[in-house]
């Protein structure tokens, strides 16, 4: 066993603890601002504060806010500026400053967090930690190929799509974007970024240019022209790329909480109707009322984007876990995306850890069976085809792509051709016509059924071959049995 050094760091842990363990010394220490902390900020907290400081994403409160607009970015101006005037001097660096979102994101000494838990606005605190990244036969299976027949391409419709970037000049993404940003951070210090130009923040032309390739195949999943690659799911749909992750993968939750935060201040500019999240922190939640599927900044960002009327996809991520799905897809008014297969392509055993040392599963594939390592719990919405994808790759190719980060675009891009055939369509709406318009799919692991989505169903579209897809009066009663959660 190892034996910490005790510090006067760790008495004010161990203090902090305390006073979230016990109620009545919350009551008195914090009074009525409710103030909690997220469950991994909880356990880092049992042990010694380092000098430098721990990184936190802090939500202030927020229920007496104007709708997104210029009124409430001024008003959290002001709640942000009249909390860090609270932090004693020089214990608090500040990583993120959020617009519409209430709250902020930096690194935190022990006093800094102590005076954040006392603050009568401060709503929840919440560890930053990593997240990762977790087309040609799929794009028959959900039955886009009958919504391209019938003329419908996402043309007018604009996705977001938060991932590790995109090659801008690839010939079936190129005509696509519509802008790029980037906030990416690969490290929980401030001031370390990986944005194209070396800072955390860059804005305009080549500042969401791809260095791993995961975003490049997942926009070209959405809209691929076709010219390399087959075409993607909506290939007339415009793309705003967000980089959110560095060249291995990986991010921080600050910079996703950001970009969220700047889509509920932009979208409306740029149009943006679909945002597509194929990442995840690995956790295992069922839970969607409970932290950290409540309460984190971008949980709060997403409620707002669903006001507005724009559906956020997310992928159900890559663990195995059958008793709960990672975040931010587990954030209730997100639409949560597992994988199924497209075809036979023979057994597959997949990879339990980084080396490939270990085996997570195996599978024997085939169209519409359920992939062993996609995450699901009875909150989880939709199935869409996983592995195996063929979608354009960074330096102009084609490659393999798989995971529930294949899934959640191939969700996003039917919810593009929704939103062209019916403009008025709610994330609600979209979320339904999903659901209900499509075979259910058992994972034999948990005895769940989740429905596999068919955008050709949901429209109404015949097959290629005439005969009309139906939605079979079962799955629509299934479907209506499972649970669904509101704030």
């Amino acid at each position: 066993m190892i034996h910490r050094p005790i510090s006067r760091y760790a008495a004010l842990a161990v203090s902090i603890v305390a006073l979230l363990t016990t109620a009545a010394a919350t009551a008195q220490s914090i009074g009525n601002s409710r103030a909690r902390v997220g469950p991994r900020l909880a356990e880092e907290l049992r042990h010694p504060i380092p000098n430098e400081g721990i990184a936190i994403r802090v939500t202030l409160k927020r229920d007496d806010l104007d709708p997104p607009g210029f009124a409430r970015r001024a008003s959290v101006r002001a709640r942000q500026d009249r909390t860090l005037r609270a932090l004693p001097a020089g214990s608090f660096q500040m990583k993120y400053r959020f617009e519409s979102v209430s709250g902020f994101a930096g690194r935190a000494r022990a006093h800094a967090i102590d005076a954040l838990l006392r603050h009568p606005e401060v709503a929840a605190i919440h560890l930053d930690y990593e997240v990762r990244g977790t087309l040609a036969q799929g794009v028959s299976l959900i039955g886009a190929d009958s919504a391209h027949a019938s003329g419908l391409t996402g043309a007018g419709v604009t996705v977001a799509v938060l991932d590790s970037g995109i090659d801008t000049n690839h010939p079936d993404l190129i005509d696509d974007i519509v802008a790029e940003q980037c906030f990416c951070n690969n490290h929980p210090s401030p001031n370390q970024g990986c944005c194209p130009a070396g800072g955390m923040q860059q804005s305009g032309p080549g500042s969401a240019e791809d260095d791993n390739g995961h975003g490049t195949q997942t926009a070209g999943i959405i809209t691929s022209g076709g010219v390399v690659a087959a075409p993607g799911v909506a290939p007339d749909a415009g793309i705003v790329a967000i980089k959110v992750l560095s060249a291995t993968g990986s991010g921080f939750s600050s910079s996703i909480d950001v970009a969220f935060d700047w889509l509920v201040t932009n979208h409306r500019a740029l149009g943006v109707r679909v945002v597509n999240v194929s990442l995840g922190d690995g956790g295992e939640y069922n839970n969607p009322l409970a932290s950290p599927c409540s309460g984190t900044p971008s949980a709060n960002a997403i409620s707002l984007l669903h006001a507005a009327g724009v559906a956020v996809f997310a992928a159900s991520g890559n663990d195995g876990h059958d008793d709960g799905i990672s975040e931010p897809a587990c954030v209730p008014e997100a639409i949560s995306v597992g994988g199924v297969y497209d075809a036979s392509v023979g057994g597959i055993s997949w990879c339990g850890n980084s080396s490939c040392s270990e085996t997570l599963c195996t599978d024997s594939t085939g169209p519409d069976v359920f992939v062993c390592h996609s995450n699901s719990d009875e909150i989880l919405d939709l199935l869409a085809p996983n592995w195996r994808t063929t979608s354009p790759a960074m330096g102009g190719g084609v490659a393999h792509f798989g995971g529930t980060s294949a899934s959640s675009p191939y969700a996003a891009g039917q919810a593009a051709l929704l939103l062209e055939d019916q403009p008025g369509l709610q994330p609600e709406d979209i979320r339904s016509l999903l659901e209900e318009n499509g075979p259910l799919v058992t994972n034999p692991d948990n005895g769940l059924a989740f429905p596999r989505s068919d955008v050709g169903a949901a429209l109404g579209l015949p097959e290629p071959s005439g005969t009309l897809l139906l939605f079979s009066g079962a799955a629509f009663l299934a479907v209506l049995g499972r649970r669904r959660y509101a704030r």
